[in-house]
């Protein structure tokens, strides 16, 4: 995988291409259509940020995880934003607060409501 330099547990990195595959879809819930939650926005896959992120809500246990699971999603984006600096970088980067915004209400809901 590329972006060697975002942010994953370790259990991440060294995970088999079986498990990563069995766990991972993308971004935005594997319930609704892909156009419905992209995995790129203004021209940037955002892809890697967001198999990190189904990753570690995999292995959440508590709310203080999905909790770093979201801030870690959110820095990941903006790490992949970083690295692509053009013209569009500012509108980018208003997109992954309103990514990271949906990710922190799934999650409490998740959290709360769902029984996770």
């Amino acid at each position: 995988m590329g972006n060697s330099k975002l942010i994953a547990p370790p259990s991440f990195w060294t995970a088999g291409n079986n498990d990563l595959e069995a766990q991972l879809n993308g971004c935005g819930p594997s319930k609704l259509p892909s156009w419905f939650v992209p995995d790129s926005f203004l021209g940037l896959s955002v892809k890697n940020s967001c198999l990190i992120h189904d990753w570690m809500y995999y292995k959440a246990k508590s709310r203080k995880d999905f909790k770093e699971a979201d801030e870690v999603f959110f820095e990941n984006l903006n790490k992949q934003i970083d690295e692509k600096k053009d013209f569009l970088s500012v509108a980018r980067k208003a997109f992954s607060y309103i990514y990271f915004s949906a990710v922190r209400v799934y999650s409490n809901l998740k959290y709360n409501w769902l029984g996770s």
